[in-house]
């Protein structure tokens, strides 16, 4: 992404990493409480926009672990 960010002649300003992707969809039609993360997420759309950054600790909320990796393998 940085790559296509610098070819394109555009700054980088980061990434929503969402760890364990594929068992949040199904958390979320679950009822998990998940919230947290969906509300970061938009904070982090204001952010970009308004600062044209996002904080760490926004970006730390998205990324919160969602089930321990092994579990997660497990399934």
């Amino acid at each position: 992404m940085i790559a296509l960010s610098n070819h394109a002649e555009r700054e980088f300003a980061g990434a929503l990493l969402r760890p364990h992707g594929p068992a949040f969809e199904s958390m979320v039609d679950n009822g998990a409480a998940v919230n947290d993360i969906l509300d970061a997420a938009k904070e982090a759309g204001r952010q970009l926009v308004q600062n044209g950054m996002m904080s760490p600790e926004t970006l730390r909320i998205i990324s919160r672990e969602l089930v321990p990796l092994n579990i997660y393998v497990r399934k």
